[in-house]
């Protein structure tokens, strides 16, 4: 309501920074990707590929997510960093490929918390994502890169930095042919909520006593969620914390009616959340996602559950195209956004062999649909009849 004052300056938004600072966080990173690339093509034999500039990439976010979270030591990155930029002309600086691929990555890889040295303290997180650490060795500029993106205010980046970041990191031909569409979260709660929190809420409210409350929490651990065109995750992040916030109403319920002042811990996972892309870039990108949901979902609802070691989503988000994979993982509930492609548009962008084995594999959809008319009607013969949440059903 500033702007109801005179003399003021312009009113700060601070969703408008939070913005901005995923952005930017994003934009740097976005420039750092482009310069491995461009930087491969020059080289004879360039050391590392394409989906090793990818992988560093995204151990490098999750280094600066876990900085800013808490999870490695204060500045524990961004020291990194520092030690790699010359400081002046007769200072060249350390190596990344020192500090990172030697230093920093590997510990982040070793079981237990390193003991001694540079980098004491420091935890295991995933023996997955750093299980594969790229020799890479980065120069100035990009050093400078992203050392911009370490800079920023990483509690305030949201998750939508991993639709940046793929943005920025896929060309417009192959979003365009792909259908790629990249949805705010706004959006995606128009999905996420009347699908998922409404009916779990209106059953909880229902629940009048310790037995259905205890079934619908046995039912809440069970519940899964897939999205088969999941891109960079940011509908199964957005599932899952609304998940976790609906968890804990039904949890508060419980607590009242025991009377104990004992509070139960948290069910729900990571591990019940899937997706399917079939981009590999993608792949990764939801799985950094989700892993980082859960330390997001502890910080901003108090939990008492450990953040470390990361989850293992390798099963969880696979690379397939989902049309013509035999089997979809089991799920109660389908969300996303599926891909766009007009049907005018399908032979040209999809080409004439795929769009063919597409038909002769969905007779039953007429030719005249789009693309994202295949997804549909897969989503609705994937589903089991739908069980309703409530008091009836948890006596049941």
């Amino acid at each position: 309501f500033r702007f109801m004052e005179r003399g003021v300056e312009k009113p700060r938004f601070r969703d408008g920074q939070i913005v901005e600072v995923t952005t930017t966080a994003a934009q740097r990173l976005g420039l750092l990707y482009r310069s491995l690339c461009d930087r491969r093509q020059r080289l004879k034999n360039p050391p590392y590929t394409e989906a090793d500039a990818q992988r560093f990439v995204l151990q490098c976010v999750l280094a600066m997510f876990a900085q800013g979270r808490g999870l490695l030591p204060a500045n524990r990155f961004s020291d990194c960093l520092d030690r790699c930029l010359p400081q002046n002309s007769d200072d060249p600086g350390e190596s990344t490929y020192d500090i990172l691929y030697e230093g920093l990555f590997r510990q982040m890889n070793q079981q237990g918390q390193t003991p001694y040295g540079r980098f004491q303290g420091t935890n295991y997180f995933n023996g997955k994502l750093f299980a594969q650490i790229p020799a890479i060795h980065l120069e100035r500029d990009e050093l400078k890169f992203l050392k911009v993106a370490a800079d920023q205010n990483w509690t305030k980046v949201q998750p939508a930095i991993f639709g940046n970041i793929f943005e920025r990191t896929t060309t417009d031909r192959d979003r365009h042919a792909g259908g790629m569409h990249f949805t705010s979260e706004n959006d995606i709660m128009k999905i996420i909520r009347p699908s998922i929190v409404q009916p779990w809420e209106q059953a909880i409210d229902q629940a009048s006593n310790l037995k259905q409350l205890n079934q619908l929490h046995l039912q809440l651990s069970r519940y899964r969620v897939l999205d088969p065109a999941c891109g960079s995750g940011n509908f199964l992040y957005v599932a899952y914390q609304e998940l976790k916030q609906v968890e804990q109403v039904l949890l508060d319920k419980i607590v009242a009616l025991e009377n104990t002042g004992l509070r139960r811990l948290s069910l729900i996972t990571p591990l019940q959340f899937f997706g399917i892309d079939i981009n590999p870039f993608a792949v990764e990108l939801a799985r950094v996602t989700l892993m980082i949901a859960r330390k997001v979902a502890i910080d901003r609802l108090d939990l008492n559950e450990p953040a470390l070691p990361l989850d293992t989503l390798d099963q969880n988000i696979c690379r397939q195209d989902a049309l013509m994979v035999e089997t979809w993982p089991e799920a109660e509930v389908i969300v996303g956004n599926p891909p766009f492609q007009s049907k005018n548009k399908m032979q040209q962008e999809l080409g004439p062999d795929y769009v063919k084995t597409l038909r002769d594999r969905y007779p039953e959809i007429p030719g005249r649909a789009d693309y994202c008319v295949y997804w549909l009607r897969r989503s609705h013969d994937h589903l089991q009849p739908c069980l309703l949440y409530t008091s009836d059903a948890a006596d049941e």
